[in-house]
């Protein structure tokens, strides 16, 4: 027996579907806004900003120029920065014609062959330490090409430097630079053989007193001196930074008598309110990797001028330091401490007067603040003590601080 179908039944029960599930919908969705936090909040948070200044720095030390009675290529008996006693021999000036295309030869040899001893330096490494050894390759690369494109070419070349040695001891460890104990071996054999055609007739340079030794010289040691630096005047300084070098084809290098030594910082008045005599601060020097706490020894100004003349002191005498006599170096001036508050949060009022919106329980208050430093994106807000008279309505440690918002908001407005 042949069933029939009831179509108006089919339809009908669709049509309930259909009914019930826009319905449901409905329902969901102001479920949902009724859930839904009407505001976005972030908590106030105590934040402290470095205060920087990027200035120009001459160094003043105690240096003997050490002199050679010939003048040729000149070796150096000592690393640079060695403690050396009275009556060492420092150095060695050769008057061969060739001496000083030797010299220079047998310095790159140096470099190179240091270079080779860094990258096999593998000793306790083997290929179980490769992940590891490539997740620092990886983590370096990414420091030197920020270092690159943000114009820092120093720190780009140490980094870059530092990354190949790396890559160099990975391939060592794979074998694919089997060859570079043969390579070393032939770099020593080539600098062996530069020095004994090196060795000839020579000066000697010999020390009359105690100090640290450098081979280089700039013209600039007997004017930019400790004592000097003691009773200099305003207007002297800046004569002094017009003058020109005075050197000689027979400097054989210095003698440093001091561990005490200066930076000379001119800068302006306006920038240096914050600083006090016999306070430390720290100083970033060129490389962008040494920083020294120095001591701000003296201010050198004079009436009517706005310019003026940090004097900082410090006994650091760090391995490998550049102690160019010119150079550009960061100063720490202070900092500033405060509630960080996002720049997107803040109203101004017609007044000028600077606020924000927070969540308080289900409420909306408005919180007055004093903005008294500035970053990307935020500001820093003065904190004040908000149980003393005319301070109730100031942005507190903690509070919610109101982003972002479906409704208009106003003080006192009930949320939930």
């Amino acid at each position: 027996m042949e069933r029939k179908i009831d179509i108006r039944r089919l339809v009908r029960n669709a049509l309930t579907v259909l009914i019930m599930t826009g319905l449901i919908a409905y329902i969901v969705y102001h479920c949902l806004q009724y859930f839904k936090d009407p505001v976005q909040t972030t908590a106030v948070l105590r934040r402290s900003e470095k205060e920087t200044q990027q200035l120009t720095a001459y160094i003043f030390r105690d240096e003997t120029v050490l002199r050679s009675p010939e003048s040729g290529a000149l070796r150096t008996l000592y690393e640079d920065g060695v403690h050396v006693p009275v009556d060492s021999e420092v150095a060695r000036v050769y008057v061969s014609r060739d001496g000083e295309r030797l010299y220079a030869r047998l310095q790159e040899l140096g470099a190179e062959i240091a270079f080779y001893e860094q990258c096999m330096d593998t000793a306790g490494m083997s290929q179980i330490d490769l992940p590891a050894l490539n997740e620092e390759i990886a983590k370096l690369y990414g420091e030197t090409m920020n270092a690159a494109t943000s114009g820092d070419g120093a720190m780009a070349d140490r980094l870059s430097r530092e990354l190949l040695v790396l890559i160099n001891r990975r391939d060592i460890l794979t074998g694919e630079l089997a060859d570079m104990p043969a390579k070393y071996a032939a770099l020593q054999a080539q600098k062996r053989a530069l020095e004994a055609e090196y060795a000839g007739t020579y000066a000697s340079v010999v020390t009359e007193k105690s100090g640290y030794y450098f081979r280089e010289t700039d013209g600039y040691e007997a004017w930019y001196t400790n004592e000097a630096l003691r009773t200099m005047t305003f207007d002297g300084f800046f004569e002094l930074i017009e003058r020109a070098p005075t050197s000689t084809a027979q400097d054989a290098g210095k003698m440093i008598g001091d561990y005490i030594w200066y930076v000379a910082v001119p800068t302006v008045k306006s920038e240096s309110q914050t600083l006090s005599e016999g306070e430390n601060y720290p100083i970033t020097f060129a490389d962008g990797v040494t920083t020294l706490s120095m001591t701000l020894d003296r201010i050198l100004t004079q009436a009517g001028d706005e310019r003026c003349v940090l004097i900082f002191r410090t006994g650091q005498m760090p391995a490998g330091f550049d102690y160019t006599r010119r150079q550009t170096v960061t100063v720490g001036v202070g900092e500033t401490s405060g509630l960080r508050v996002p720049q997107t949060a803040i109203l101004v009022g017609k007044d000028g007067e600077m606020g924000v919106y927070v969540l308080d329980v289900a409420r909306v208050r408005y919180r007055r603040i004093e903005v008294i430093w500035r970053g990307d994106g935020y500001v820093l807000a003065r904190e004040t003590d908000r149980t003393a008279e005319g301070h109730e309505n100031d942005l507190g440690y903690q509070e919610l601080v109101i982003i972002g918002s479906d409704e208009e908001l106003y003080d006192g407005k009930l949320l939930y």
